[in-house]
């Protein structure tokens, strides 16, 4: 037989058989369809998490890293990440993980190496500084100038300083005085002090934070500054103070610092008591501003443009004028209060959810929170070890994966007290969702964490939407007229509503919840198992819930810390304190403007039960 056309060649071996992959049972291909598209959605976030292990690894180094091994490495694991990339097809998106975490661990060193050695090591005695005032930090006490631009004369010269922060001692200045340094450069006698470190082994870092937002020392000055120029005043800050001097002046006590607090985001004039009540009723959320306020303010301008679009139908179906003007309102929001870290992801989450309703897209999802905080992370590294990143963060997502999972479909129902009812059964699991996703992080942070905030925030929030923050921003657009009193006199009922609520709420101390310090794996660990929950759709997402149930054993079951723990280090020259353990060994600290009692109870939280002996001189 010839070979033709008809009759193909045949070697004599068997065909090889195909490779078939095997399939799902059909109870799990719905589970599994869905699981490929929430994946999808997800996947900004999961580069987020693994971003964030680069910057955790910067962290968890004994030691400084270079700057060229760093960018070195990067490129290495960009090199390989693109050469698996297009190799293999289906661990194209796995290949990318060394790369990003490369990346997160080479943004983190190039931070730290651009703000240099900054930070003031010694105390420096009546120096003369010349530096400009860039901004003013009111206090109770009295107000904070910052200076930049140091220069210092060569021979008493501390170091290469960038920012410091200076009380002014002496002869108290009004508050006008003070406003008109602000953009000036100055000449001043100061005394500067280093910004100390951890209290106790483990604790809160109050020297790395001041590293990563450049302020090299503290200080304070018994004399007057001396004015040398006149410089152009920042607008920014300058319609900063207009507005809260105009709040302080019109409301009187803590509601005028609890005004500038929600507009401006400066809290110095408020109470250290009306903040620790805040804090402590589980309403401190309402002090950061975030994506609360910003849906606030952005909601009532896109709502508001939209109903005035009707009047010029052209106009607004040509354009989508209320779309633009939400993400105006939250760009001016954002300027006039600070730019914090929730603030910045609260801003981005407005612009990428306006584009998705122009887009038709679902505004809000984890896409959107992810690139949010891909964004934040690229540009400040070092603000996922703060409170104010981890929290407001684990709050979204929390709220994103419950309210997905639940597929809540409410109902249209006319009557007042079905949506009075459905409104308030909606705050409060919200609130619920919210306290249990930063449950953990407040613990590790504050070891305290309000139960009763639940109930609180049913009051607190629609309060704060509905009266206080619409008459805020109202008098912000009157404060250049100077109309603003009538509008902050109805505004002040409300605040002050508010302030009873706090107060109320903290008297019951059944409601506070304190722990001793967490051990770092119980956070990474509670972490680990939100983002997770963010990836897998039912009925995976209860394997999640493995490490959460860890941290909070490893949390139970961690060793109290060590006696010497407790030793502190202050700012000046005191007391000598000998500590005994259970053992009879003896230990020595040197404590410096500490009170006996004070390091009592430092002892007692961080070292169990020791006696205290005082060795004065």
């Amino acid at each position: 037989m010839s070979l033709t056309e008809e009759a193909p060649f045949d070697a004599g071996f068997p065909p090889s058989p195909r490779r078939q992959r095997p399939t799902p049972p059909s109870w799990l291909k719905p589970a599994l369809t869905r699981q490929v598209r929430h994946l999808n959605d997800a996947v900004p976030l999961a580069l987020a998490g693994v971003l964030g292990l680069g910057i955790l690894l910067y962290f968890a180094l004994p030691f400084e890293p270079g700057l060229p091994p760093s960018l070195l490495l990067s490129g290495l694991g960009v090199l390989v990440a693109a050469t698996q990339f297009w190799r293999s097809r289906r661990r194209r998106w796995l290949s990318l993980v060394p790369a990003v975490v490369c990346l997160g661990f080479a943004a983190t060193v190039w931070q730290a190496q651009d703000l240099g050695d900054h930070m003031l090591e010694e105390p420096a005695y009546n120096i003369t500084v010349t530096g400009k005032v860039q901004n003013i930090l009111w206090r109770a006490d009295g107000p904070r100038f910052i200076l930049t631009a140091l220069q210092f004369p060569t021979a008493t010269a501390p170091g290469n300083l960038r920012t410091v922060q200076i009380k002014w001692r002496g002869s108290e200045p009004d508050a006008d005085a003070s406003r008109a340094l602000l953009g000036q450069t100055v000449q001043w006698q100061l005394t500067l002090l280093p910004v100390r470190g951890a209290i106790v082994p483990g604790g809160f870092d109050f020297r790395r934070q001041a590293f990563f937002k450049g302020l090299s020392a503290y200080g304070y000055s018994l004399d007057a500054p001396r004015i040398l120029a006149e410089g152009p005043r920042p607008r920014t800050e300058s319609w900063r103070q207009t507005i809260r001097a105009r709040f302080v002046e019109r409301l009187s006590g803590d509601t005028g610092g609890l005004a500038t607090a929600l507009v401006v985001g400066l809290r110095g004039d408020l109470s250290a008591r009306a903040e620790a009540q805040i804090r402590a009723a589980g309403l401190a959320h309402i002090l950061a501003i975030s994506g609360l306020h910003i849906g606030m303010v952005t909601g009532a301008l896109f709502f508001l443009v939209r109903l005035l679009g009707g009047w010029l139908p052209r106009l607004s179906l040509r354009f989508p004028t209320h779309h633009f003007a939400a993400v105006v309102g939250a760009v001016l929001y954002f300027t006039i209060s600070g730019g914090s870290v929730p603030t910045q992801r609260a801003t981005i989450v407005v612009a990428i959810a306006m584009s998705a309703i122009l887009l038709s897209r679902r505004p809000f999802s984890l896409r959107s929170v992810g690139l949010a905080a891909l964004l934040v992370l690229m540009v400040q590294p070092s603000s996922l070890v703060t409170a104010s990143f981890q929290m407001s963060f684990a709050a979204v997502v929390g709220l994103i994966i419950a309210f997905r999972f639940a597929e809540v479909r409410a109902a249209r129902d006319d009557r007042a007290p079905r949506r009075a009812l459905n409104y308030v059964l909606g705050l409060s699991t919200s609130s619920l969702i919210a306290t249990a996703a930063t449950g953990v992080f407040a613990l590790y942070h504050f070891q305290q964490l309000s139960l009763l905030g639940i109930i609180a925030n049913v009051v607190a929030v629609p309060l704060t939407a509905l009266w206080i923050m619409p008459l805020l921003m109202i008098s912000v657009l009157l404060v250049p007229l100077g109309a603003e009193g009538p509008v902050l006199w109805l505004a002040q009922w409300g605040l002050e509503a508010l302030l009873g609520l706090a107060a109320l709420v903290s008297r019951f101390d059944a409601g506070l919840l304190t722990t001793r310090d967490w051990p770092p794996l119980s956070l990474f660990l509670a972490s680990f198992s939100l983002c997770a929950g963010a990836l897998p759709v039912r009925p995976f997402t209860a394997l999640t819930a493995i490490p959460a149930a860890a941290a909070l054993v490893i949390a139970m079951l961690s060793p109290l810390p060590l006696s010497g723990r407790g030793c502190t280090r202050g700012a000046g020259p005191s007391s000598l304190y000998r500590l005994w353990n259970p053992s009879g060994q003896c230990l020595c600290c040197a404590g410096k403007r500490l009170r006996q009692r004070a390091v009592g109870a430092i002892l007692q939280r961080h070292c169990g039960s020791l006696r205290l002996g005082d060795l004065r001189d």
